[in-house]
């Protein structure tokens, strides 16, 4: 575990939109720019508390970059990357279960999560979990009123002796 932590203020950016998104966007590798659009969960996903069970608003797969997105205060169930993929100046106004959850295809497989930029309010439990194996990293990141940044999967029936966290300027 490496950690750099610097205090740091962010300017949350303005959304150029807002989407009420009734089912989980699929994302299959390539590069997705929302262009800072605001997108907030129907109740088929779910209602932004601290219930396990809800829906992603994104599901990106192995190689996707997500950025310029702003999660809005009912976010589901946030992000699940899958295998390796980057969240770029992504931003989660009101973080619900979790902002993003970051999983191996393999129990413990080798995945490479990045999260650069962007920010995050309103945690009660944790901001990002690894689920899968393989190295979460997050760098030039802030957060506001949250219990935690990140955790390893508590209650994973294996736990990955490969996870490892990289954390910079937070």
């Amino acid at each position: 575990f490496f950690a750099n932590l610097t205090p740091i203020f962010a300017n949350w950016p303005k959304a150029t939109g807002d989407e009420t998104v009734p089912a989980t966007i699929k994302v299959s590798g390539g590069i997705r720019d929302f262009k800072f659009k605001r997108l907030s969960a129907s109740s088929a996903l779910g209602t932004g508390d601290q219930r396990e069970g809800q829906k992603a608003i994104i599901r990106a797969e192995k190689g996707a970059v997500i950025k310029n997105l702003i999660i809005g205060r009912n976010g589901a169930d946030g992000i699940h990357c899958y295998d390796s993929c980057t969240l770029e100046n992504v931003w989660f106004e009101s973080v619900g279960e979790d902002a993003a959850t970051f999983r191996t295809s393999k129990e413990c497989g080798s995945g490479s999560f990045v999260v650069t930029g962007g920010g995050a309010r309103g945690a009660k439990d944790k901001v990002f979990q690894l689920n899968g194996g393989g190295q979460l990293t997050i760098k030039n990141y802030v957060g506001e009123n949250i219990g935690k940044l990140a955790r390893s999967c508590g209650n994973c029936k294996k736990q990955c002796n490969n996870r490892k966290f990289a954390i910079q300027n937070v």
